[in-house]
């Protein structure tokens, strides 16, 4: 199902042009309850709805042919739901948000879910379901998606729209939390792909309680995420035997960048993991414009450590940035040789352009092209890299332009070829693809 709003800019010319009518679909659930096995496949999400205004537009019902508080009483009732939040008031207003989340209890056999940021956002209603599934005693019917392998939550229908402003209340005006921890205990469940806030989850008994064992999950994606590498850590499992790890950080400038607990956050899983993708955009409270901070006098040391990959085995694909791989470049110390930070039995390497040019206001943080020139050169130049990393194939180059220039990427292509490498450089993100055994 999708909404479709009017795109508007102007909050007081929105207006909703299509709403499905997902509250007739409930009724007819409630009242059917033998047609609820058959929903395996549910898409929920809205397109023409501006994010990061301040009163962000929702996609919204029309009010109801009939009087939905013997509804939501009956399924509250059934399904034993805490009386956390104003079920009456709903009811009166026909809220879309809590329709959606009673659809989503009454519905037992899902399979894969989708819900739009537009229909998570503050949606205290969905929060307050989906921690009840989470915390429901086990012997319960409702105690998780027990049927779940696929789902993807929070993210805009179309995430291709290239490079965008970061705003920060995208993330943290999505749902409570704790509402995403059942979505890591579900049992069947093989993929997520989640826009993610920070939590602390240091401080918060419940999660320690309740921490993410899901034995099935293979694929993590973590798209515009606020999880921070602490975080992260915490929110893997040895117990999760994930393969693929697509992490895009939101990393607020006005903090650290930790990147020894971001190595160890993937040692959780580094004896799974073969495919890994992490990139990071970042923002401050000071200017939200991508790429762009004012530092305020704060000097590269908000960069603390690397995170090398050296023991990660399993690793045959890798994206990331040679300043997380690396750390910071300084002119006044010696960085790592790539021989020694990366994983032994790599196929595909693919460093990417994240932290933006240096300017007048923004201290960068990426390692200026003709030194990552010179650093790969040593690693390359003569099949040095048969030595130490056999199997090889492809060094590439992603976000490329403006930081290598057109001579520096064809001398890349050029080095690579000459010594048995395959070389793409890319004005834009490369999708990686399992290489090829």
């Amino acid at each position: 199902m999708v909404w479709e709003g009017n795109d508007a800019f102007d909050s007081s010319n929105c207006q909703t042009i299509t709403s499905p009518r997902i509250d007739l679909l409930l009724w007819t659930l409630v009242r059917h309850p033998e047609y609820a096995r058959f929903v395996s496949i549910v898409s929920l999400q809205a397109i023409g709805y501006h994010a990061g205004q301040v009163s962000w537009f929702k996609p919204e019902l029309p009010p109801s042919l009939e009087p939905l508080d013997e509804l939501f009483e009956h399924v509250a009732r059934t399904f034993d739901v805490l009386p956390s939040v104003d079920w009456a008031s709903a009811a009166n207003e026909n809220s879309l948000g809590a329709v959606v989340a009673l659809f989503l209890l009454v519905c037992q056999n899902i399979t894969a879910l989708t819900l739009g940021i537009e229909l998570t956002r503050g949606n205290k209603f969905l929060s307050a379901i989906l921690r009840h599934k989470a915390f429901h005693p086990v012997c319960s019917e409702i105690s998780g998606f027990k049927k779940l392998k696929y789902v993807r939550i929070g993210l805009k229908i179309l995430e291709e729209l290239g490079p965008k402003p970061i705003l920060k209340d995208i993330v943290a005006c999505n749902l409570d939390p704790l509402a995403y921890l059942p979505f890591f205990s579900c049992p069947a469940l093989e993929t997520a792909v989640m826009k993610l806030p920070d939590m602390d989850v240091t401080s918060n008994s419940v999660w320690s309680t309740h921490a993410p064992h899901s034995s099935s999950l293979r694929s993590l994606r973590l798209q515009e995420s606020q999880l921070s590498p602490a975080s992260l850590g915490l929110l893997l499992s040895p117990t999760m035997p994930i393969l693929d790890l697509s992490v895009d950080y939101l990393w607020n400038y006005d903090y650290d960048l930790d990147l020894i607990a971001l190595r160890r956050s993937l040692e959780t899983v580094k004896n799974t993991l073969t495919h890994l993708t992490f990139s990071c955009q970042t923002w401050s409270r000071r200017d939200t414009r991508p790429g762009l901070v004012d530092t305020y006098g704060r000097d590269n040391n908000h960069i603390l450590g690397a995170c090398s990959l050296r023991n990660f085995h399993a690793l045959v694909s890798v994206q990331i940035s040679p300043t997380i791989l690396l750390g910071r470049f300084r002119r006044t110390a010696v960085a790592p040789a790539l021989a020694d930070v990366l994983p032994a039995n790599l196929v595909n390497l693919c460093f990417r352009r994240d932290f933006g040019p240096a300017s007048s206001f923004y201290r960068s943080s990426e390692w200026p092209a003709r030194e990552f020139l010179r650093h790969s050169t040593e690693f390359i130049q003569g099949r040095r890299w048969t030595q130490s990393h056999a199997r090889l194939r492809r060094y590439d180059l992603a976000r490329s332009a403006p930081w290598f220039s057109k001579d520096q990427r064809e001398t890349m292509r050029l080095l690579c070829s000459e010594n048995g490498l395959i070389c793409q450089c890319s004005a834009e993100d490369i999708d990686f693809e399992a290489p090829d055994e």
